[in-house]
């Protein structure tokens, strides 16, 4: 990979490599800040997302910039010292206030950066904007939610018997599966239809594939905003990262 123009700054009495502040564009953006949380650099592109001046967040607490209530920070304080442990790649999600108090989720890939003795003395990072697809998964929360609390009123044989109606078994299968005559697989089907408030099997197949799609898709394998963890270095972004050391 080519070399990336840099420049420098200080954190901590250490000399700091920073990238060339022409790469990044909206929704992304450069920052990196010291143990005492401090920043140290900002990369312009942060202007357009949350509406500060790059040149005068230097020196303030990256934390005065979370929303302290919002569930995504809870963890702060454990990450920031797990971020100062270690060199290998952490991504995080906050919740962060804009100039005007409006809350914006960014999503960042960070590195630490150690000094001759091996000891962090900052870290650097990647962000991008992810506020559209962090509320495109609440909405998706919520309606599987609503499913999940429409399902539960099944009982195990009703919810045995929509297994096999998702199969695609007729109810001469079911029964024979079930070991229970053809009359009382009439009988659950029906109370199926009752219980979800459907109008019809069809109906029932819809909701259920539906729950089960989300189920998937919200899984945290799936997800493109990413829960807090450390990430491998064979990561494309991560590589890149390593180069603006």
């Amino acid at each position: 990979m080519r070399k990336q123009a840099t420049q420098t700054c200080t954190a901590m009495n250490h000399r700091l490599d920073t990238p060339d502040v022409n790469l990044f564009r909206p929704p992304y953006f450069f920052f990196a800040y010291d143990r005492a949380s401090r920043l140290q650099f900002v990369s312009p592109s942060i202007e357009p997302i949350l509406g500060y001046s790059a040149a005068n967040l230097v020196g303030q607490l990256y934390g005065d910039f979370l929303d302290q209530e919002h569930e995504l920070n809870r963890d702060v304080a454990e990450c920031h010292v797990r971020r100062f442990s270690e060199t290998a790649a952490h991504s995080v999600t906050r919740a962060v206030r804009t100039r005007e108090g409006k809350i914006r989720v960014i999503s960042m890939q960070t590195i630490g950066v150690a000094d001759g003795s091996g000891e962090v003395f900052c870290c650097q990072g990647l962000a991008v904007d992810q506020t559209a697809e962090y509320s495109r998964q609440a909405l998706l929360r919520e309606k599987q939610k609503q499913l999940e609390a429409a399902r539960s009123k099944l009982t195990l044989r009703e919810a045995a018997v929509l297994n096999l109606v998702m199969e695609g078994k007729l109810n001469k299968q079911m029964a024979t599966e079930l070991s229970v005559s053809l009359r009382t697989v009439e009988s659950r089907r029906s109370s199926l239809i009752q219980k979800l408030n459907c109008e019809n099997i069809a109906e029932i197949v819809a909701m259920e594939s539906e729950r089960r799609m989300l189920t998937t898709i919200l899984d945290p394998a799936h997800l493109e905003i990413p829960r807090h963890h450390a990430v491998n270095r064979t990561n494309p972004a991560t590589s890149e990262m390593q180069d603006f050391r």
